[in-house]
């Protein structure tokens, strides 16, 4: 597990790819902490890859918000598939 420090000097997107593997569909488990940093204790379901990333607040409320729009639009595919209605294809390489 790399420390918060090593991570710094990286690009921007660094929180969102698998360190590991690579997949983006990391994401974070468990959030702690408040102030001038916030703690997100993350996982990746492609490897079972987890560590932990030491954020921004800001940078933390952006992600969280980008979860939320994810699962908010997966539980709308979900009821529509269960009432049966046609799906249009949608492009995964945005979410």
């Amino acid at each position: 597990m790399s420390s918060p420090g090593e991570r710094a000097g990286r690009r921007r997107d660094w929180i969102l790819p698998c360190p590991h593997c690579g997949s983006r569909l990391i994401y974070p488990r468990d959030v702690g902490g408040s102030g001038a940093a916030v703690l997100f204790d993350r996982r990746c379901p492609d490897c079972e890859f987890r560590d932990w990333v030491l954020l921004h607040p800001m940078a933390a409320a952006v992600w969280s918000r980008h979860e939320d729009r994810v699962r908010a639009d997966l539980a709308a595919l979900a009821d529509a598939l269960a009432r049966g209605e046609a799906i249009e294809p949608f492009d995964v390489s945005a979410l």
